[in-house]
């Protein structure tokens, strides 16, 4: 009997650029969340400036797009305004990310957390997060 090899994926045939890719998550519960939260440390803070106005919908809408899924927020309006976002990449590693908005609006607290200590996924997730963060602030002015 000839056994025939089985075929990787051509995503393995390309070189690794570091680039990430991002999954849906959806079945990530908000307890499931909350023990890995409090079970992680930061591996990354950051604050970027804000200025103006915020809307959590559309925010929670470009975050979706690139598969950034919003486990809890706060409502529009209450400061400091928090949510919990989680992502998954393709090989599961896990980030899950706090947003804190401060009652003076100008600046947004970026704490992320992720379950396997990798760097290079680790700050491509920030970009994404950034691009994304930096996207609304540009729309809503």
């Amino acid at each position: 009997m000839g056994h025939h090899h089985h075929h990787h994926s051509h995503m393995q045939e390309l070189p690794d650029s570091g680039a990430l890719m991002l999954v849906p998550n959806r079945q990530l519960t908000a307890d499931y969340f909350e023990k890995t939260w409090l079970s992680l440390k930061v591996a990354h803070q950051q604050v970027l400036p804000w200025r103006g106005e915020f809307h959590p919908d559309t925010l929670q809408m470009a975050l979706q797009v690139v598969n950034i899924q919003t486990i809890a927020m706060s409502r529009a309006g209450s400061r400091p305004w928090k949510a919990y976002l989680s992502a998954q990449d393709d090989t599961g590693c896990l980030f899950l990310t706090e947003l804190l908005l401060e009652p003076g609006n100008s600046e947004m607290q970026i704490s992320v957390k992720q379950n396997e200590a990798r760097t290079e996924t680790l700050n491509s997730f920030i970009s994404v997060l950034e691009t994304v963060i930096g996207t609304i602030e540009e729309i809503k002015s």
